[in-house]
């Protein structure tokens, strides 16, 4: 995936000018697309709320100075074989500081949140602890989405091991097409609780060294 961006093209002013609207960070890793989607997702739903969104993809952005102008930050990535990747880890090691001053959450992309096994969804709770475990940043909210089992886009092998971990899940194994199990209005409710009128201030922290 290329990295989007997305802006408000400004209008002439008329009359008084209005002061700039707060600016969100919404970044990511995308393994087959989705968690961009999702992260297109929350921006809209930012632009909704009045706040001005830019996406990032960890494959071409992955510094933590790019947070300098930002008002709050929203990272997000999927998890592929039972753990997050390491680019990712490692700017949530870097930017500990920053995402802390901006209050910033984290959101996971996995199958287990939309399975119906309940030994299956207790997974999430090892992939926040892992993450918390290889981070020094605590976001007072993790939240995990469901993703999507998108069986044509997949190898061979890798749709033989999808189809096992989805039976086990409890989800689809029809392989002739994709299936999304993405709660948007969820989605949504993340950023609204996040960024609408009358959030709360965070209180995000870092670990003691």
């Amino acid at each position: 995936d290329e990295m989007h961006t997305v802006s408000e093209t400004p209008r002439p002013a008329r009359g008084p000018k209005r002061p700039a609207s707060p600016k969100v960070a919404i970044l990511f890793v995308t393994q087959n697309r989705h968690t961009a989607d999702i992260g297109r997702r929350m921006a809209v739903a930012a632009r909704g709320l009045g706040w001005t969104p830019a996406l990032y993809d960890f494959e071409c952005v992955n510094d933590p100075r790019i947070l300098a102008d930002y008002d709050r930050a929203v990272v997000g990535a999927p998890v592929y074989r039972g753990r997050f990747s390491d680019r990712v880890v490692g700017f949530l090691q870097d930017a500990t500081p920053r995402l802390v001053e901006l209050d910033a959450r984290f959101f996971g992309v996995c199958l287990a949140a939309a399975s119906t096994n309940p030994s299956v969804r207790a997974e999430m709770s090892d992939y926040r602890e892992r993450l918390l475990e290889l981070s020094e940043w605590i976001p007072e909210r993790i939240e995990f989405f469901a993703g999507k089992l998108d069986y044509p886009r997949y190898s061979f092998l890798v749709r033989l091991m999808m189809r096992r971990i989805a039976k086990n899940a409890g989800l689809s194994t029809d392989t002739s097409r994709s299936h999304i199990y993405t709660d948007w209005d969820r989605v949504d409710a993340f950023i609204v609780d996040m960024l609408g009128p009358g959030s709360a201030t965070g209180h995000a922290q870092a670990l003691p060294g």
